[in-house]
């Protein structure tokens, strides 16, 4: 019986060990998409390759943390600001932020009954390059 117990604990350990992070835990397919509509929908987007998101969220004091993952390689943690927390699966977090009347910067990851996507746009009127938009999703 002791034989039976220690070989189910092995075969179990070792079934955990070999599958990705993605399929155990709660992280998220990361998608990079078009427009700001596409990526609110997390549709006709792209699959960003091997890369994965996922959240730690302290509801109570209204935390989220961002954890970055490549495959099983974890890449870095980058805490949200300005989080409006209800829940789990209902959160916002990202000010718009008017720098001055050249400057502007919307940052936006919001998690609406569970399908999260973010919003950064940056624009300055006074520079050529005019500024730049990344819009991308995760489920």
């Amino acid at each position: 019986m002791k034989k039976n117990i220690s070989l189910l604990f092995f075969l179990l350990f070792n079934i955990h060990n070999s599958f990705s992070l993605n399929i155990l835990s709660n992280s998220l397919d990361t998608y990079i998409c078009l427009n700001e509509e596409d990526a609110i929908n997390c549709t006709k987007c792209e699959k960003f390759e091997n890369y994965s998101i996922e959240f730690k969220i302290n509801i109570n004091t209204s935390s989220i943390i961002q954890n970055d993952f490549k495959g099983s390689k974890f890449l870095g943690s980058t805490p949200l600001e300005s989080c409006n927390v209800i829940d789990k699966n209902n959160w916002i977090c990202g000010p718009e932020i008017v720098l001055n009347k050249h400057l502007y910067k919307k940052e936006r990851k919001t998690m609406a009954d569970g399908k999260f996507y973010s919003i950064s746009i940056y624009h300055n009127k006074l520079s050529t390059l005019k500024g730049w938009n990344i819009f991308y999703c995760a489920k």
